[in-house]
């Protein structure tokens, strides 16, 4: 690991702790409409930020690889278990099929099983994969393949969709339940800021994704919101 990913290491492994305690703590009180998926979703953004940790640390770029790979698991999820959150909360149950249910989870399967087999059999996920600064030990930049940007327009579409579920609650719920849906919006905007400005390079960090950061923040402010 390059030393200079040392501190960015440790601070996601702290970080992890915060969405594990969130999700552990949703999870004990799932009585609460939505709160099981809040609680899977926090536990999604732990995995990922996990991930992430595991993946800087790796010596080899092999290595390195391999664990983005498995970071894909929690990057798939968090979108669906946003949407399932937003729409349980908002009690538009009505909304989630048997069909609907299992449908929401076909796109993430497919790039869960294009992460584990790019580069053997196509560069669908990732057409290259290089360092940032020719260090193959520091950050490395992944170049999208045409199936990343099909997970990336689904992702969009359940984060939206999700806040749009919430700021129709501000409009329909009584003003205590409109100011607490307008927090949850919010929290919901933050990840999809974050990652435009991931996919547009516009970080001045090339190759630091600050997207799973930007859950935690959201799983704060929706914690403060919900509970």
């Amino acid at each position: 690991m390059s030393e200079q990913l040392v501190p960015l290491f440790y601070f996601l492994l702290l970080a992890a702790v915060i969405p594990v305690l969130l999700g552990l703590y949703g999870l004990r009180r799932h009585s609460a409409p939505g709160i099981t998926e809040f609680g899977l979703l926090m536990l999604s953004v732990a995995w990922w930020v996990l991930t992430s940790a595991l993946e800087k640390a790796m010596p080899t770029l092999s290595s390195r690889v391999l664990w983005s790979r498995f970071q894909y698991i929690g990057i798939v999820s968090t979108a669906v278990l946003w949407f399932l959150f937003a729409v349980r909360f908002t009690r538009r149950d009505a909304l989630l099929t048997s069909i609907v249910s299992i449908g929401l989870w076909v796109i993430p399967v497919i790039t869960i099983i294009l992460a584990f087999s790019n580069g053997s059999f196509h560069n669908l996920l990732w057409s290259d994969i290089t360092p940032a600064n020719g260090d193959p030990t520091g950050l490395l930049v992944y170049g999208h393949g045409l199936w990343f940007w099909v997970q990336a327009g689904y992702s969009y579409a359940l984060y939206i969709a999700g806040t749009l579920v919430l700021l129709w609650a501000i409009v329909r719920f009584p003003q205590f339940y409109r100011s607490q849906a307008a927090a949850l919006a919010l929290a919901g905007a933050i990840p999809i800021l974050s990652n435009i400005l991931y996919l547009w390079n516009i970080i001045p960090v090339r190759g630091l994704d600050i997207t799973p950061f930007s859950f935690i923040l959201s799983g704060l402010i929706a914690a403060w919101s919900i509970f």
